[in-house]
């Protein structure tokens, strides 16, 4: 299909979901110019406009474009047979801009046209994240649109126990751990310095090879400053934290997303009313699947400890959904799931109690509003950038069609349209 960024496109006949819950419309018509949405219909009272490309999204979805919250782009592209360990020993900064680059390509490919990339191992402060943010966003290269997290670790704490940590200097290693009020706040400094979009913080343990997820990472001191620092310049806080404890110290700090669950009490349910924090769940790493990859990597001991929190998990998430804690999609890709399969968190949240429109508002509106991207992205309303997918079949009814690729027909990021099949 010919067509040249910035005219006016329209999308005609599918049927529309628009993020927001609302029920689906038949007939639907999205007009778009520019990078933006103008107007939102139907066929009858939208008429696409002289020179305008149309798309004839007939028998099937039109959607907003799926946002992933928590992703880890420098992941190694390892081969079968490769170890992945070994892969990020050997990968310098340089090799990891590359990495990002091919495994945010994967995801948009995949309908995801919003991530953010929560690190992992790699330069110290996000570097090829940044660095991959600018490219894209000046048209240097394509891609989604990346929100760069910058990490404050405590020194013991998650990813500096690693063992790739305490053996490559491409990761963070114990230069890099801050420890009291005032070291935490000049790391969140720094970070900002480096032009990071948020702040990740890791408040306890677990997923790693020699450490318990009740283990806390930071006092409630030390979080307060981090989320103070964070919010004084206008970014948002992620809280890996895999404990009730641990989740109640992020809470009460005032981070803005826990990420991972593993297991809440009554005053966690208490505080998430209180707070209005998001809660992403990333409940794929407790699939079958995720286990035997990480297996691939971990000793046993490791994967056991994880597929052990998977009972906590699930019966936690569904304490969650009861007591209306406000959720947004994350899928945690890195060593347990293959940039470009994010989907399989939408399916993990479907089987573990969510409705399909449930799980398709937390991969959209709620994804942008726990990014701060609200005004901007989610919905399919106008004036907000026109990111949009047209969909092979009706995920409402099978939320799992979106795990295949084929199903997606077209991506269309800010107006553009970027993958077509």
């Amino acid at each position: 299909m010919e067509y040249q960024a910035g005219s006016t496109l329209c999308i005609s006949h599918g049927t529309l979901i628009d993020g927001t819950a609302s029920p689906p419309v038949g007939d639907a018509a999205v007009l778009i110019k520019g990078e933006r949405i103008e107007r939102v219909g139907t066929v009858h009272d939208i008429h696409a406009p002289e020179e305008c490309t149309t798309i004839n999204a007939r028998g099937m979805t039109v959607m907003p474009g799926l946002i992933d919250v928590h992703v880890h782009l420098n992941t190694p592209v390892v081969r079968d047979g490769r170890n992945l360990q070994l892969e990020i020993l050997k990968t310098p900064p340089t090799l990891a801009a590359f990495y990002s680059f091919w495994n945010g390509m994967e995801a948009m490919r995949a309908g995801f046209t919003t991530l953010r990339d929560m690190g992992g191992y790699g330069t110290r402060n996000s570097e090829e994240s940044v660095s991959l943010r600018r490219a894209i966003d000046m048209g240097l290269v394509p891609g989604p649109r990346i929100l760069s997290a910058g990490a404050v670790l405590a020194t013991a704490g998650h990813v500096d126990l690693g063992f790739v940590s305490r053996a490559t200097p491409w990761v963070p290693s114990a230069q890099d751990c801050v420890d009291g009020v005032w070291e935490v706040r000049k790391r969140v400094r720094s970070l900002i310095r480096e032009d990071v979009n948020l702040i990740k913080v890791f408040a306890s343990g677990w997923g790693g090879e020699v450490e318990e997820p009740w283990w806390r990472n930071f006092t409630q001191e030390e979080l307060e400053a981090i989320v103070d620092e964070a919010h004084a310049h206008g970014l948002k806080v992620a809280a890996h934290a895999a404990s009730p404890e641990t989740v109640k110290l992020s809470l009460r700090a005032g981070v803005d997303t826990i990420e991972h669950l593993v297991d809440i009490d009554d005053e966690c349910l208490d505080l998430f009313s209180q707070k209005g924090a998001y809660l992403v769940p990333t409940l794929g790493l407790f699939s079958e699947k995720a286990l035997e990859r990480r297996g691939r990597h971990q000793p046993p001991e490791a994967v056991q400890a994880v597929r052990k929190g998977r009972k906590t998990a699930w019966k936690a998430f569904r304490r969650c959904l009861q007591k209306g804690v406000r959720m947004a999609n994350g899928s945690d890709t890195y060593r347990t799931l293959v940039h470009g399969e994010n989907a399989d968190e939408l399916v993990a949240m479907h089987r573990a109690g969510m409705s399909c429109m449930e799980v398709l508002v937390a991969a959209t509106r709620n994804a942008a509003e726990a990014c701060g991207l609200a005004k901007e992205l989610g919905t399919i309303e106008p004036g907000k950038l026109a990111d949009i997918l047209v969909v092979e079949g009706d995920p409402l009814t099978d939320v799992g069609l979106l795990q295949d690729r084929s199903n997606i027909r077209k991506v269309i990021k800010g107006g553009e349209v970027v993958v077509e099949r």
